[in-house]
């Protein structure tokens, strides 16, 4: 380990270790690893039938870690039925979660705000201890440490603080969940946390409803509807080494413009306007130039498509959780933890592999063949 990764690891302890006791003012500390607060039960479930409040911690700024959540908190809804549930998260992509049944509240955490404005961080802090939580997960990943988390999953003063285990756990956890030892999926993860509190682990598919208008997605995609063609949105994004290659994407949508009754969408994401002016000449010839949306109405547009074409993106978790088939190219990631679930998906590829794009274009010939054509030409978006 180098001397800044040491330092760097130092620095976080000691912060929570002063933050600890000016979080918790007068209650009792953390307990030690995998072992409850003074006051809580050491084993057994958590009062399911009391109107007890509940905070579900995730501090990043993937848009896929809030959809993977899903699954949790619709777990966590059913297992505490008369409970106030509040999502504390980031506020860069929290409109995904505006009006999702599972959960009551969403407490946003202004990060870039409080980055010049550290007071404001230091009032919500503060302002989580007053809310009177009961029982606070953190959903971090398993194998990482937040130290931002940590913050707010500790000032929510909750009795039961429940996360996975690792080195820090001890100084804001009262219990700490022994990480999974084999690979699994990044949406089946935090539901292990349940089991710590004897609620309802079991796997659930990702699911988001977004209610409300979408009128720009309807001017879009009318006139495709209106000849019945199937709309195949492509994915142009991708971080590092998950991006494909814009050769190859130029390949896929001039072959998808080939094919009969089938319009191709090109959606890209924040800081990737420069892809988009790549493939111009190919929106001249009828692909369909999708404009940049929050993340909510990308779901909403996501949710029209009768199939997406993506690397692992937080957009491929957002297809997927709209119920929407995905042709999900991997590249640079773990499959087995981030592809998507289900027979209506194809995943190709995997970390450090290569994807043909006469792959890419048999398997959306696949999926595209095993739903009813333009099945979504009636759907209200």
């Amino acid at each position: 380990m180098t001397f800044a990764r040491r330092a760097e690891r130092g620095a976080k302890q000691a912060i929570l270790a002063v933050a600890r006791p000016l979080l918790l003012g007068g209650r009792a500390p953390g307990a030690a690893r995998g072992r409850a607060a003074a006051g809580a039960p050491e084993t057994g479930a958590v009062a399911r039938s009391a109107a007890i409040r509940i905070a579900a911690v995730r501090q990043d700024d993937r848009l896929g870690n809030l959809v993977l959540m899903t699954p949790f908190l619709g777990r966590l809804r059913e297992s505490f039925p008369n409970a106030t549930i509040d999502a504390v998260v980031s506020d860069r992509y929290h409109r995904i979660l505006a009006g999702f049944p599972a959960i009551d509240g969403v407490v946003l955490v202004e990060k870039d705000a409080s980055k010049r404005r550290p007071w404001r961080y230091v009032a919500l802090l503060r302002g989580l201890g007053r809310r009177g939580y009961d029982l606070a997960f953190d959903l971090s990943d398993a194998n990482a440490f937040s130290l931002s988390s940590a913050l707010m999953t500790l000032a929510t003063r909750a009795p039961v603080r429940v996360g996975f285990d690792h080195p820090r756990a001890a100084s804001y956890l009262t219990r700490a969940v022994p990480p999974p030892k084999a690979a699994i999926h990044a949406a089946e993860a935090p539901l292990l946390l349940l089991r710590a509190v004897s609620a309802n682990a079991q796997p659930a598919p990702l699911s988001l409803a977004l209610p409300g208008e979408c009128a720009a997605v309807r001017a879009l995609l009318a006139p495709a509807r209106a000849r019945g063609e199937r709309i195949v949105g492509v994915n142009l994004g991708g971080r590092g080494s998950k991006r494909w290659p814009a050769a190859a994407y130029r390949r896929l949508i001039e072959a998808l413009l080939a094919e009969p009754r089938t319009r191709p969408v090109l959606v890209w994401g924040p800081g990737e306007r420069s892809l988009l002016a790549l493939f111009a000449d190919l929106a001249a010839r009828g692909a369909i130039e999708a404009p940049l949306l929050p993340e909510d109405d990308l779901g909403r547009l996501l949710r029209a498509f009768d199939l997406f074409i993506t690397p692992d993106t937080g957009a491929m978790h957002l297809a997927a959780a709209v119920d929407t088939p995905v042709v999900a190219i991997f590249l640079g990631s773990e499959r087995e933890k981030y592809a998507p679930r289900g027979q209506r998906h194809a995943v190709l590829g995997g970390r450090g592999a290569t994807v043909e794009v006469g792959q890419v274009l048999a398997a959306a010939r696949g999926v595209l063949g095993r739903d009813e054509p333009a099945r979504r030409a009636g759907e209200s978006c």
